[in-house]
């Protein structure tokens, strides 16, 4: 009966690891698409408030929504703190641009 209940513990322990492995990559899938979008749209100086305004994180037709705005606020901006420490894009005069490659 031991042994089972390793057994048993070894495959709850190997599917509970797979299943955290495969959310961590769907969350950073979802991450790289939101980057593509911004990156996608700062092909020209765009400040902040109009990337904001694009509804580039859950779309523009919930933007209606002022807590949805906030989130989605934060959320660019977060993305453009973490591109710019990248080297990716740059902020001159509040407008920020993808670097060319």
């Amino acid at each position: 009966m031991q042994n089972i209940r390793i057994l048993s513990k070894n495959i709850i322990e190997q599917a509970l690891s797979w299943n955290v492995w495969r959310a961590l990559k769907q969350y950073l899938e979802i991450i790289d698409k939101r980057e593509a979008r911004i990156l996608a749209a700062l092909a020209e100086p765009v400040s902040l408030n109009d990337l904001c305004a694009m509804g580039l994180i859950y779309g523009k037709k919930f933007l209606v929504d002022e807590w949805v705005r906030a989130w989605d606020a934060l959320t660019v901006r977060k993305h453009l703190d973490r591109l710019s420490a990248g080297g990716i894009i740059t902020c001159t005069d509040g407008k920020y641009l993808k670097k060319s490659l």
